[in-house]
């Protein structure tokens, strides 16, 4: 799974420990990123495949549940109007990862890049 830390944990970690501060902290960045959708963090997760299309990442992992795509399926994404807001998210965001990365299975990842990952 692909997380990266945000900008604002990495540069003020005590802000997520502090109870006064912590909440406030969440609502401006939560102290992560996932490259996993919940209806609201599209800039995030763009910013997370941008980020490693710089440091030339060899990978990335997106996740999904199946059940995600209907309505009703998760409590994330309850309406039709979810699922086509989670629908548009990812016509936003698969051509920019699209741009850096192919998609590949975790055995074609292994045979091609074996040889290539410090051990």
């Amino acid at each position: 799974m692909t997380i990266r830390q945000s900008k604002l944990a990495a540069r003020l970690p005590q802000a997520y420990a502090l109870p006064g501060v912590r909440s406030v902290a969440y609502r401006i960045a939560p102290p992560v990123h996932w490259l996993r959708p919940d209806g609201g963090n599209l800039a995030a997760m763009q910013s997370l495949v941008k980020q490693a299309i710089v440091e030339q990442r060899t990978h990335l992992e997106f996740m999904l549940h199946s059940s995600e795509l209907m309505p009703g399926g998760s409590p994330t994404f309850r309406t039709v109007d979810d699922i086509e807001k989670l629908y548009g998210d990812l016509e936003a965001l698969f051509p920019l990862i699209a741009s850096g990365f192919t998609g590949e299975t975790l055995c074609g990842f292994t045979q091609h890049y074996k040889g290539h990952l410090p051990r």
